[in-house]
């Protein structure tokens, strides 16, 4: 049960999130030269409106690459959520399926590392082999982890404890603060 709330909480964030940047597209669209399709037809935007707004989108698509890079660089590198296959190693075939997310999703482009890093999430982080062996690294009490009648919540928790870690990191890495 847990794991469905959790599916359909992720689904619904992503829903609200493709809302969101529909309606930043449409004021966007509203703030061109003569405007003649939007809600707001008889405004025109002034071009010192389309001027800062295209710097704005300069601006979100710099930090976009930013975060872009730096989840690849901690997290592709170290957590492979893709295995090697014919067609590439386990690393690049992550770090492209990372790329493609985030430049296609519908919150793109990414000026927040906690938004870029929940939207990589379903795929790249919950269910990650690589991250889930992690657990044997990190737990105190010893003994095979798998036989642990809690392990569902040692993964949940070594999951959520390392999404708020990676968040933390790709925040200073943008930042040039990186390690």
């Amino acid at each position: 049960m847990n794991y469905l709330t959790q599916y359909y909480k992720n689904l619904s964030e992503q829903l609200q999130q493709r809302v969101n940047h529909l309606q930043r597209l449409i004021e966007t669209a509203n703030l061109t030269p003569n405007n003649f399709d939007g809600p707001d037809a008889d405004r025109t935007g002034s071009t010192a409106e389309v001027v800062a707004g295209q710097r704005a989108h300069e601006l979100a698509l710099q930090t976009h690459g930013k975060i872009k890079d730096a989840l690849i660089k901690l997290h592709a590198t170290k957590y492979p959520h893709l295995s090697d296959s014919p067609e590439g190693s386990a690393v690049a075939r992550s770090a492209a399926h990372i790329a493609h997310i985030l430049d296609t999703h519908g919150s793109a482009p990414f000026t927040s590392a906690e938004a870029a890093v929940h939207a990589i999430a379903p795929q790249a982080i919950q269910g990650n082999y690589d991250l889930e062996r992690r657990i044997y690294d990190t737990r105190d009490s010893g003994g095979d982890v798998l036989e642990d009648e809690d392990y569902d919540t040692f993964v949940a928790n070594n999951e959520e404890n390392y999404t708020h870690s990676l968040i933390s990191d790709v925040q200073k890495a943008i930042q040039g603060k990186n390690k």
